[in-house]
């Protein structure tokens, strides 16, 4: 799967979580399961909405209270998936995953950071995720220490002087770039939304 097709996967399983009420952590538990599956296994562009849709499957079974049946994952293909087609391929990306489903996120890397914090480190982290420039340059935890960083200095009325290595810090700037080019991905107004501060304002005063 290439970044291409991996940009039109995470993005429409955003929505698909959305829909359905999903976790961040779901989400992100499903693209790891996919990307495992596809590290040993070519998927054709017609089999990705299969394939995609089994991870959350599978996610959505580890980690919410209360996941749908398998209809309700079929019925949001739009017919391009049946619920019979799910089941087979859950052993399939189990076996994949070697049965570990419990990969570690974006979002346990900030477990200590308050609820505030923590809905803007998930806002950068969607932006990055969602940007295949980000992850093919850089890939998830250089992201998520990106990401922390900027949610910390986000927050600040006075940008904090912090010791960031190169890496980070170019991550950085692309991910402020993506935000302030008004580059909106569709799906990301559930991490916008209720949020106390004016965006455009704060990620204006990452300089480092």
């Amino acid at each position: 799967m290439d970044a291409a097709h991996r940009f039109i996967a995470a993005d429409w399983l955003l929505h698909v979580c959305c829909q359905l009420g999903f976790g961040l952590r779901t989400w992100c538990c499903s693209l790891s399961y996919l990307d495992k599956f596809c590290e040993t296994t070519t998927i054709a562009e017609k089999e990705l909405v299969r394939w995609s849709i089994t991870a959350l499957f599978i996610a959505a079974k580890v980690n919410e209270t209360g996941p749908p049946g398998v209809k309700v994952y079929a019925s949001v293909t739009e017919g391009l998936c049946k619920a019979l087609d799910i089941l087979q391929s859950e052993l399939p990306m189990l076996q994949a995953n070697s049965w570990y489903m419990a990969p570690c996120t974006a979002v346990d890397y900030v477990g200590w950071l308050h609820v505030d914090r923590l809905r803007l480190f998930e806002y950068f982290v969607a932006l990055g995720m969602l940007h295949h420039e980000v992850i093919s340059n850089f890939g998830s935890e250089l992201l998520c220490d990106a990401a922390t960083c900027m949610s910390l200095q986000a927050q600040d009325a006075e940008p904090r002087k912090m010791v960031i290595r190169s890496d980070v810090h170019r991550c950085m700037v692309l991910l402020a770039n993506i935000h302030n080019n008004i580059i909106r991905m569709p799906g990301l107004e559930l991490f916008v939304q209720g949020m106390p501060y004016d965006l455009s304002r704060k990620i204006s005063v990452i300089k480092l």
